[in-house]
């Protein structure tokens, strides 16, 4: 298979899972399936695109030791991604993702759905990059956007780093450290009353850890932030304060130019983090 060679050696995992997984993965278990004509012509047939045989999935003797490996590591609470990356196995994300829900029928968590288990790799991750001087802590790696650079930062109220998206929301970080906030980014999903999801950017804590305010850092784009008002009139009777920092907002949070800002916010993803 030609597609093997991106992986690497396959470790001590079973060579069962492996040699199914490769064969998932190439195609070797789907058929063309011949089915009925569903229109108003007698006995007309006709043939389908590639379809996985499921019965003949399920009946290979490799299956049911793979289904239980897989299985027992997403509830452990690892990721598509991490139980590929950490097994080096040969099959790609998007095809384990269609053998987990079409053929083993095993429900995913949703995409906002953070898992401790994530929570220790990703936190691991960020620190090996940064001993290694790798990934975002490369000197020549800085991401721009609109509002500014992107990056990990170390949230001292929570002793962890998280991603910021611009240099708004950096300031408004800084800040909430220097007040020594009790504060997170993107802790949770809302479904709003249209039946969409919304994920603020800020949320800031009291020292029970109860929530006591949302804000949205939204630089130049107020104009879209419809999702958070949405959201300020669900939580008007629940005591959580709502707030917009817009570009005309964020330099009261600072006494420093912006310009000078963003070269320390440069700085701040190159030098040794406390």
């Amino acid at each position: 298979m030609n597609n093997l060679k991106k992986f690497e050696s396959f470790g001590n995992i079973d060579k069962d899972i492996i040699d199914f997984l490769s064969d998932f993965q190439s195609g070797k278990f789907k058929r063309m399936i011949t089915k009925k004509y569903g229109g108003d012509i007698p006995n007309k047939t006709f043939t389908s695109n590639n379809t996985h045989d499921v019965n003949l999935i399920k009946n290979d003797t490799r299956y049911i030791t793979t289904y239980n490996f897989i299985k027992n590591l997403y509830d452990e609470g690892h990721g598509l991604k991490s139980i590929i990356k950490d097994n080096s196995l040969p099959i790609t994300t998007p095809v384990l993702r269609k053998l987990m829900i079409d053929i083993m029928n095993i429900n995913l968590r949703n995409y906002s759905d953070i898992t401790d288990v994530l929570r220790v790799k990703r936190s691991n991750k960020v620190k090996l990059e940064h001993d290694k001087g790798i990934g975002w802590f490369s000197d020549s790696v800085v991401r721009k956007q609109n509002r500014g650079i992107q990056g990990y930062y170390f949230n001292k109220s929570r002793n962890k780093y998280v991603w910021l998206r611009s240099t708004y929301e950096y300031i408004y970080a800084m800040w909430l450290d220097h007040n020594k906030k009790i504060w997170d980014i993107e802790f949770k999903s809302y479904r709003l009353d249209d039946d969409t999801l919304y994920k603020p950017d800020f949320f800031i804590f009291d020292d029970n850890e109860k929530l006591i305010k949302i804000v949205e850092v939204k630089g130049y784009w107020e104009n879209r932030s419809y999702k958070f008002h949405k959201l300020q009139k669900q939580l008007e009777n629940d005591g959580i304060e709502c707030e917009i920092i817009n570009g005309d907002k964020i330099l009261s949070y600072t006494n420093d130019q912006l310009k000078n800002i963003t070269k320390i916010w440069k700085n701040t993803l190159l030098k040794e983090l406390k």
